[in-house]
């Protein structure tokens, strides 16, 4: 449960305390005993309760497994990152899926993902959407040069931004999306992916919370 902390009347608040220590008789106390008692008992505190999540999410966690991707797909994550990357070969093609969370919607079973098919030093980029395990065509853009598109670069993405976008999808051509939407089924980005994908994406979410829960606790024991 998250809890909000009210804010402070820090000038108002300094004159109550200073009113106070001039009226309030003076008491000899061993140095920096009662605030360091403190903070020690707030400390152990949140020590007992990161450990206690921690523990029961663990014990939930033994019931899931790590999902597999579908036959012909490998998966990369790197600890402490919310983007993972699926990669594949197909005949003479390179296909990489790049993951990474939806922030401006508030379902969350909606993710992003971005799939780069490169052959003969080209790229096709397409963007979709996952929504409950479908997949759904935002963008389509073809690049002559695919270390352009590859590259994660701050100017390469400028350079990005200068060159045609693509078509606005719904405008398409209901026969032309459907050709796209088999091109792309025919390389295994199809429903089974994006189920994949929406799996994984939670499984890697708990990992991270974990290993944050896991983190507080030894910083604050």
């Amino acid at each position: 449960m998250r809890r909000t902390i009210a804010s402070f009347a820090f000038p108002a608040l300094r004159r109550a305390v200073a009113a106070a220590c001039v009226a309030a008789p003076r008491l000899t106390l061993p140095a920096a005993v009662a605030p360091v008692q403190k903070r020690f008992a707030h400390d152990g505190a949140l020590e007992a309760a990161t450990r206690r999540e921690l523990e029961e999410e663990q014990s939930r966690q033994h019931e899931v497994k790590q999902p597999t991707p579908p036959a012909g797909w490998t998966v990369a994550r790197a600890p402490g990152k919310c983007t993972f990357e699926l990669n594949k070969q197909y005949e003479d093609e390179a296909i990489k899926v790049f993951y990474c969370p939806k922030e401006d919607t508030d379902d969350v079973d909606a993710h992003n993902i971005i799939v780069f098919i490169t052959s003969k030093a080209q790229t096709l980029q397409v963007d979709l959407t996952v929504e409950e395990g479908e997949l759904v065509l935002d963008n389509i853009a073809f690049y002559t040069d695919s270390s352009l598109a590859l590259n994660e670069t701050a100017e390469a993405d400028a350079q990005r931004k200068e060159l045609y976008p693509g078509p606005n999808v719904s405008e398409l051509d209901e026969a032309l999306v459907d050709s796209f939407v088999k091109y792309l089924e025919k390389r295994g980005i199809d429903e089974d992916l994006g189920e994949f994908i929406t799996l994984y994406s939670f499984w890697a979410e708990q990992q991270e919370y974990e290993a944050w829960l896991s983190k507080i606790n030894k910083f604050v024991a």
